[in-house]
Order: C-alpha cells, then sequence, then structure tokens
C-alpha cells in the first residue's frame, strides 16, 4: 500500500515512513555488521591457515626419505645424464659409452605401391616369430597391400614386433619389422615352418638388436643395459647415455649436499615465520586515536586460538632443544619479534661436522615410547620437524583442526545471521505496510474531519 502524502494534513509521510522503518531495522543492522564482523573472521583463520598448511608442506619436504641425506649426481659429459635419489651412495666412477641400445629392424627386399595388392609369399610369409630360442606367435596374413599387411602384423602385441610399410621413393613402398624393446632382450627371429632361417634373401637387416654398453675404467670392464638407462650405477644413481663414444671417458660423482638441506631448513624455518607474522597481524590491538576510535587492529585481534597457536608454534622449537644443547647451535633461535632467525651457514657447518648427530636432534628416526609402555622401552624426544608437523597438523586437519574447527563455525554463523536477516525483511516490509496503512486512514480521517468543518461553517455564516 502506498503511503498518500499530505493531500489534508501536509504531513511528508513518505519520509516519516521510512524513518519509522529505519528506526525498526536497528536490529537487522547490527545482524548486518555482525555478518560482516565474521566474514572477515573467516578471512583471517583462511589466511592463517594458509601459512600452517605451507610449514606442513616444508616440513614434509625435509623429513620424507632422503630428505636427510640430499646427495646431488654430476657428469663431466653432456652426452651423459645423472639422477641421484636422496639415499644415494656418494662416490666416483669413470667408464667409456662404448655403444647406445637399438632394437632389431629388418626391411623387405620387395617393394610396392601403396595401393598394390602383395602376395605374401614374395615377402617369405607366412613366418613363425622366435624370441630367445622359443617361438611367441606366427605371421600369417592373407594377401593385401603392405599397410594392410603391417596391421595384420600389429595386433599380435605378444610377439614383440611391430611393422610399418617405408616409402623409400615415389609411390614405392617396403615391409619394416622391427622389435618393440631395443636391446638383446628384444631380439627376434623370423623361421619357417621347418625351422630355417626365413629372413635370408627376403629382408635386409637394418639394425641388429644391441645392448647399451659401459666400459668401466682402464680394463674395460662391461656394463650391459638393454636400454641406455643404467639404473644404480652407483647406488641410488641412475646414469643415461644419449651418444656412444668409445675414445671419451666420462666421469660420474656423487656427493652429499649440505647446502640443499640448508635450503630446505631455511624453508621450514620461512614457512614458521610467515605463519607467526600472518597470527601477529590478524590478532593485533590496534591504537586508540584521539577520537577514542579504535585503528589498525587485526580482524581476529586477542584471538585466543591463534595466540594459542603462535605459543605452539614457538614452544615447538624451544622445546626440541634441552640438555645443555641450544638452537643456536644449529643457527636457530627466537628473536624479540616474536619469531625466530636462522643462520643458514651455521647450520650447513654443524650438519657437515656432525650429520648424525644433528638428524637426531632435529628429526630423530626412533619412535618415542608408547603411552603406557614398560618403562625399559626405549624413549626419544620429538625432534623439530615432527613437533611443527605435528602443530601445523592440528590446526589445519579437515573437520578437527583448531583452525578448520573455527572457521566452521564462524561460517555457521554467518548462515545463521544470515537466516535471520531475511526474517527482518519480511518484518520491516509488514511494519512498513502497517505504518503506510496507518497514516492513510489518518489522511482518511482528517479529510472527513475538513469536510464536516466546512459543512458546519456553511450553515453557520447562513443563519
Amino acid at each position: 500500500m502506498a503511503a498518500v502524502d499530505g493531500l489534508v494534513s501536509g504531513i511528508d509521510v513518505t519520509s516519516i515512513v521510512s524513518q519509522l522503518v529505519k528506526v525498526d531495522a536497528a536490529t537487522q543492522d547490527r545482524l548486518k555488521t555482525n555478518v560482516s564482523t565474521a566474514q572477515n573472521e573467516i578471512k583471517g583463520y583462511q589466511a592463517v591457515n594458509t601459512k600452517m598448511a605451507a610449514l606442513k608442506t616444508a616440513v614434509e619436504g625435509l623429513t620424507k626419505a632422503g630428505g636427510w641425506s640430499p646427495v646431488t649426481a654430476k657428469s663431466s659429459s653432456d652426452a651423459v645424464a645423472v639422477a641421484a635419489t636422496g639415499t644415494a651412495d656418494q662416490g666416483s666412477i669413470s667408464f667409456r659409452v662404448n655403444s647406445l641400445a637399438s632394437p632389431k629392424s629388418i626391411l623387405s627386399n620387395v617393394s610396392a605401391g601403396a595401393s598394390d595388392v602383395v602376395d605374401p609369399n614374395s615377402l617369405g610369409l607366412p613366418v613363425d616369430v622366435y624370441r630367445n630360442g622359443s617361438k611367441v606367435g606366427s605371421i600369417s596374413p592373407t594377401s593385401g597391400t603392405l599397410s594392410e599387411i603391417a596391421a595384420s602384423i600389429n595386433t599380435a602385441d605378444s610377439m614383440g614386433v611391430k611393422a610399418v610399410a617405408i616409402r623409400i621413393s615415389a609411390d614405392q613402398y617396403r615391409l619394416q619389422i622391427t622389435s618393440t624393446n631395443s636391446g638383446t632382450a628384444g631380439d627376434f627371429q623370423l623361421k619357417k615352418a621347418d625351422g630355417t632361417d626365413a629372413e635370408a634373401g627376403k629382408f635386409d637387416a637394418i639394425s641388429s638388436a644391441t645392448d647399451a654398453e659401459l666400459l668401466l675404467g682402464s680394463g674395460g670392464v662391461s656394463v650391459k643395459s638393454s636400454t641406455n638407462t643404467f639404473p644404480d650405477l652407483i647406488p641410488g644413481v641412475t646414469v643415461t647415455a644419449s651418444k656412444a663414444d668409445p675414445a671419451a671417458t666420462v666421469t660420474v660423482s656423487s656427493a652429499r649436499d649440505s647446502g640443499k638441506l640448508g635450503d630446505a631448513m631455511k624453508a621450514v624455518v620461512d614457512a614458521a615465520n610467515a605463519a607467526l607474522t600472518e597470527i601477529g597481524n590478524q590478532t593485533k590491538a590496534g591504537v586508540v586515536g584521539s577520537d577514542g576510535k579504535l585503528s589498525g587492529s587485526g580482524a581476529l585481534m586477542g584471538d585466543s586460538t591463534l595466540r594459542g597457536l603462535q605459543t605452539q608454534i614457538l614452544s615447538a622449537v624451544s622445546g626440541a632443544f634441552g640438555g645443555g644443547t641450544s638452537g643456536a647451535t644449529v643457527g636457530l633461535q627466537t628473536n624479540r619479534s616474536g619469531t625466530l632467525d636462522f643462520d643458514r651457514t651455521k647450520f650447513v657447518a654443524a650438519f657437515e661436522a656432525d650429520p648424525k648427530g644433528i638428524q637426531a636432534l632435529l628429526n630423530p628416526t626412533t619412535t618415542p615410547r608408547p603411552a603406557g609402555a614398560d618403562l625399559s622401552t626405549p624413549d626419544t624426544r620429538s625432534g623439530l620437524l615432527e613437533r611443527l608437523g605435528s602443530v601445523a597438523t592440528a590446526a589445519t586437519k579437515s573437520g578437527i583442526g583448531s583452525l578448520a574447527t573455527a572457521i566452521d563455525g564462524r561460517n555457521s554463523t554467518v548462515k545463521d545471521l544470515t537466516d535471520r536477516i531475511s526474517d527482518w525483511d519480511d518484518r520491516l516490509a509488514a511494519k512498513k505496510t502497517a505504518y503506510q496503512s496507518y497514516y492513510t486512514r489518518l489522511e482518511t480521517a482528517l479529510g472527513s474531519l475538513k469536510s464536516q468543518g466546512s459543512w458546519l461553517s456553511s450553515q453557520l455564516s447562513a443563519l
């Protein structure tokens, strides 16, 4: 119902109704403010959660297999690539690449046009396929083009050969048969039904099945592989050759890369500092200005969950050291700003001096004594990485982590407030309609009174 503005009274009904509804909407406005506050808190928790997840990832990157035994492998030749696992042995080896691996490949003497029908007998077919002295299948196509004959050969995967029609000149093709695997392990022979050679006079050799071969040292000790890759030439070090050069000596070496470990440890400290800094930003108190208003505070000012998380991170660091051992020993210590200082150079030097001792200090490999176990059971306190990883996991784990729970709680609050705001939309619409109806009736009543007054005035004037 639309309000009638002052037709009789001159009252601005629209303005009055608007002001009355605005007063009634104060509760809804507070709800909207609460939604905005909760949404900002969610963003704050999510920002911290992202940093804690990054800390968990950094810790896992250092604690995974080989993380504490970083090894870098090098090759003296671009023709030999090397790759090392984190647990690779350290050492050096010299060799010559005598040959690369190749598959056996043969090409038919008979050639034909792309659409020419070829008699299989002209190719010496049918034949049996042998590998390692055992028959693995037969090639017995009916007549067809060379491409069709090749396709029929390729339907039998178990034979370990593939065929293709190779274009050798304008509209002239020859049938090529090649082993699917390189090296002597992939070698094959075509034989007639009586077991005699079926390749002679029918096929030309393109390449023979050859293993890749390295010749070690001056004595030329042979190391072979059916591919150009030699796994674990040095335990944990894989060598891949791309060029044969029997005259050139190649040296491959593997050595511990403590600098790589230092980088990984720095990544952990940087991730912890990023989390601590984010917590500080989200919980900072702000400043009260001369006008009495607070400014510069975090969305989660004084939040107990985040303050507790901050304490847990710092306690994980301080609690990992004891018994006369200080974090400064490995270049790690807290500072006045509530974050961590890390001296990578000092850490690397400490690790080089005592690799096992530093690992035992920060990432022990033994298991702590289970709760309730006999006291004779060996007990090793958790290391720094396990402590930090546990804090990060406890905070971020979906559904039960402290941050995850806080985010879920705020999301539930936002949903509840949004529903209540929607209810208030209906209430305010009803109130507006009631106010408009009231003032419409008031105008009608005033109009009636005005009409009666005019009639009485006219009657009195007639007396």
